[in-house]
C-alpha cells in the first residue's frame, strides 16, 4: 500500500498502529470505510481490539485480521472483505477477478494495466474519496 494511504490509516485509527498491511490501493476507501465504522463500534463498547494483518489472500480476497469479540466487528469485517471482492485492485470501482488465474480483482479500466504503482494523483483521489466523509 501507498506510504500516505497507509499513514492516514494508522494516523486515524490507533487500533492499527502495529497492523500490517499488504493490501492493494484501490480497496483503501473499502478499508477505511469499515475502520470508521470499527472505531464507531468501539467506542460504544468496551472490548478490545488487536489488530494484526490486513493483506490478499492468494484468491484475490481480502483478509482483515483483526481480533475482537464483537458480533457486529465481525460482520462489519465480514462485509468489508464481500464487498472487496468486486473492486478493482487498482481504483476501488467495480471490478471482476481477472482470467485466466483470478489472481487479481480489476475493473474494464485497468484489465491490462499493471496496477502494482499508482501516482501521487491517484493517491489524492483516493484520500479525497474518504475525506468527503468528514475526515
Amino acid at each position: 500500500m501507498n506510504t500516505r494511504l497507509h499513514a492516514r490509516l494508522r494516523g486515524d485509527f490507533t487500533f492499527l498502529c502495529d497492523c500490517e498491511f499488504y493490501v492493494p490501493d484501490g480497496w483503501f476507501v473499502i478499508l477505511y470505510q469499515a475502520m470508521q465504522q470499527i472505531s464507531s463500534r468501539l467506542s460504544e463498547t468496551s472490548y478490545d481490539i488487536r489488530a494484526n494483518v490486513i493483506s490478499v489472500r492468494r484468491d484475490a480476497s481480502l483478509s482483515i485480521g483483526i481480533e475482537c469479540c464483537d458480533d457486529e466487528v465481525d460482520r462489519i469485517i465480514e462485509n468489508t472483505e464481500l464487498k472487496a471482492e468486486t473492486a478493482c485492485m487498482v481504483c476501488g470501482k467495480l471490478g471482476k477477478r481477472r482470467e485466466p488465474n483470478y489472481m487479481e480483482v480489476l475493473c474494464g479500466k485497468h484489465q491490462n494495466v499493471d496496477g502494482s504503482v499508482i501516482t501521487e494523483e491517484q493517491v489524492d483521489e483516493l484520500i479525497a474519496a474518504i475525506s468527503g466523509q468528514g475526515n
